[in-house]
């Protein structure tokens, strides 16, 4: 054979195994791909599941509260003041009433109308400068004051301490303080009572400052160990930038920085503003490196998902997080879903989206519909939907909260034609408490709102627009506190609050008192009517000093001013109208902190049987509330912070020699310095989104063992005996994107 033909034969044996070798590895990948599941939900969550997202590789951070203190002077005691002895914090206030040129401080401090006090705050998360918090006030055992009652807390500043042997360090200043002192709106037995005078409260009564640099707290984000570099931190910096800005002199400006290789500060948009913890919900569920063919097939995938119940709420968050117009689209057809929860989540999106540039009005009249009747229905969707009320910006949505705001006997259709009767008659009511039970939920009843309903909606509309002239207040005395008065229809109700703000809303302009009446405002006040009077005489007796009077009519509201005119704060309000409950001088309900909450149990209905209950999911967390509805609980909020002990725990222990109390406070302090050397300030996605390990749980029982849980502060002073407590919630614990459990 000769060379060349050898050659030739080789090659076409080479070519032959080449093209067996080809058509063998085709149909390898024919029975492979015959084998993959023809399930289109799995092919759905394996495609799901391969979109990087930014939750993937950050923590957030600027979560965690920051505690200020000082120390402060409360003045016009009626004599249950009294001189403090001498310690440290004598010493703080010598010093601070000097620096303000106090004349003779020494005789100030002697006074029996005077005290001295310790002053605490928590700064939530997110605040901005300028913004107001509530202020805790205690009188410390160095003190001879029995009683806070009527006082008034001077101007003082708080800032961060730390305590060493025998004094504190006074870190930078954050924020000032001032105000009335609310110890006890009336209520409880008297022994209740006075183990409670020596406690109060100033409502609103600190303002931000924002330490040296006048800044507001933002949120942060930290990138993994695995994922650390200058070039990932500036990418997801970027990505964030593209979906949240806003405009500074008519150019763009990011809502996200980054600052080093691990770290990227977070600004709040507006429309998140009372509501910062579905902005880290959405910034989780950003899409990091998504081109426009994936995301166009994602959207696909998305749209059907959205119409599954139990797959609406991470879908309407994924959809948020796109916030692009195809993304829009999708969820107006949640919209048109038989699913009132589809129709939930789909709506509430479409609120945070209200201010983009593709939301047309008629689109947002839909959601503002949808939201206002999971409000009226379902009280596990009620806290969410009022807050997505409160950042769309079309006049028809005041409409609607003003709506709900009054009571109807009507069943009203859940369609966007449904009208509200114009002569709503008698109907029977119901407790708030009743209404937020499980078993009160219904696919169709009466419009009965209750406390929770009306004041959660009156809460919405002042965040939405303050100057609305359906709730528009007027101050009464000198910056004390505000006074709503609202034509309503309904059973009369008056309502007010034991945090944040210092109000009093009246549901019901019409509302007189029953006579006779003998009521007091404070020390000072004396409210008197006798049986059949038309009128009310409000009198102030104050000895060295002339006897005041007013004679206003039987109305509420005017005997309200009256008080006011006369020198009444806001405690003293609360106290006058609780005793006029007691003594069935009010002709409606008296409601106090009826705020809607989240974590609540939404039963989904049974398919082709909406009437049956089917499996139960919690929608959202306790301690993930919206910011304008606070969480309610039992413990106070600074008996719940667990970073260090308070000043006068530390103290005790040192100057009575506790050296046990002393050892744990030394083994607390270095957990939380090996916490903190970890990650400083970090919320990773692990705990935000997992439970403690089991060797995080034994660390945490051999450190501090099992403790039971005691009513705070607040929870045993401001007790409310016209509504239950609310029920006793687990510690907070951050998490970004409510979990759907099913049964």
């Amino acid at each position: 054979m000769s060379l060349s033909r050898l050659v030739n034969w080789r090659f076409l044996n080479w070519v032959f195994c080449v093209t067996s070798l080809v058509m063998l590895m085709a149909v390898a990948g024919c029975h492979s791909t015959s084998l993959r599941s023809q399930n289109p939900d799995d092919e759905e969550e394996e495609l799901e599941f391969k979109t990087e997202k930014i939750a993937d590789h950050v923590g957030i951070g600027g979560l965690s509260p920051q505690i200020i203190e000082g120390v402060g002077l409360v003045v016009n005691l009626d004599g249950t003041g009294g001189a403090p002895a001498p310690s440290m914090y004598r010493e703080m206030l010598l010093k601070d009433m000097q620096q303000h040129e106090v004349a003779n401080p020494n005789t100030v401090l002697e006074s029996p109308n005077t005290s001295l006090v310790l002053v605490r705050a928590v700064i939530p998360p997110a605040i901005q400068v300028g913004d107001r918090f509530d202020v805790e006030v205690l009188v410390p055992e160095s003190a001879n004051a029995t009683s806070l009652a009527g006082g008034h807390l001077l101007a003082c500043s708080l800032a961060e301490q730390a305590s060493v042997p025998g004094r504190r360090l006074k870190g930078h200043e954050y924020g000032k303080a001032e105000g009335p002192v609310m110890v006890s709106t009336g209520e409880g037995d008297e022994s209740s009572q006075t183990s409670g005078m020596k406690r109060g409260k100033v409502l609103g009564g600190g303002v931000y400052r924002g330490g040296v640099l006048k800044k507001d707290r933002s949120l942060e984000l930290y990138l993994r160990s695995d994922y650390q570099s200058v070039r990932n931190s500036k990418r997801i910096a970027d990505r964030i930038g593209r979906r949240f800005h806003s405009f500074e002199r008519g150019l763009k400006k990011p809502l996200a920085k980054a600052t080093t290789d691990l770290h990227v500060q977070l600004l709040v948009h507006p429309s998140y503003k009372n509501n910062y913890m579905r902005y880290i919900q959405v910034i989780r569920h950003i899409a990091l490196t998504e081109t426009s063919v994936e995301e166009h097939a994602r959207l696909e995938r998305l749209q059907k998902s959205l119409l599954i119940p139990a797959k609406a709420s991470e879908s309407a968050l994924d959809l948020e997080a796109i916030g692009s117009e195809a993304a829009v689209n999708v969820l107006k057809t949640g919209l048109k879903s038989p699913s009132e929860e589809v129709r939930f989540y789909s709506a509430d999106a479409l609120a945070y989206m209200s201010y983009l540039s593709n939301a047309d009005s008629n689109m947002m009249r839909l959601a503002a519909i949808e939201l206002a009747a999971a409000t009226e229905r379902q009280e596990a969707f009620r806290v969410f939907a009022l807050a997505g009320m409160s950042v769309i910006h079309e006049g028809e949505v005041n409409e609607l909260l003003r709506d709900l705001m009054n009571e109807y006997n009507t069943p009203k259709d859940n369609t966007p034609d449904a009208t509200v009767p114009s002569t709503p008659a008698p109907i029977q009511l119901v407790s708030a408490e009743a209404s937020a039970k499980p078993e009160a939920q219904a696919a169709v009843a009466p419009i009965q709102h209750g406390a929770e309903v009306r004041y959660g909606a009156f809460r919405a509309l002042w965040t939405l627009d303050k100057n609305d002239p359906f709730i528009h207040g007027e101050v009464i005395g000198d910056n004390q506190f505000k006074l709503h008065v609202l034509q309503t229809t309904g059973e009369p109700m008056i309502h007010m609050t034991r945090s944040r703000l210092a109000e009093i809303v009246v549901f019901g302009a019409d509302q007189q008192l029953q006579t006779p009446v003998a009521l007091s405002a404070g020390r000072h006040i004396v409210i008197a009517a006798s049986a059949g009077s038309s009128n009310i005489v409000v009198s102030r007796f104050e000895p060295g000093k002339p006897d005041q009077q007013r004679v206003v009519s039987l109305l509420v509201a005017d005997v309200i001013h009256a008080v006011g005119e006369l020198g009444g704060t806001y405690p003293d309000v609360a106290q006058m109208l609780t005793q006029a409950k007691r003594q069935a001088n009010l002709p409606g309900r008296l409601e106090l902190d009826a705020l809607p909450q989240a974590g609540r149990i939404f039963y989904r209905p049974l398919p082709g049987n909406p009437q049956d209950r089917g499996a139960e999911t919690q929608v959202g967390r306790r301690d993930a509330s919206p910011n304008i509805f606070p969480q309610l609980s039992e413990p106070s909020t600074l008996d719940k912070i667990q970073a260090r002990p308070s000043i006068t725990e530390e103290d005790d222990a040192e100057d009575n020699g506790d050296t046990e109390g002393s050892a744990k406070k030394k083994k607390g302090n270095r957990k939380n310095s090996r916490q903190r050397d970890e990650e400083p300030g970090l919320a990773t996605t692990e705990n935000i989104s997992e439970e403690p390990t089991d060797e995080e749980g034994e660390e945490d029982s051999e450190d501090a063992g099992p403790k039971e849980k005691k009513p705070g502060f607040f929870g045993r002073v401001f007790r409310n005996p016209l509504k239950r407590s609310a029920p006793t919630q687990s510690e907070p614990e951050v998490q970004s994107e409510p979990e759907v459990e099913t049964r």
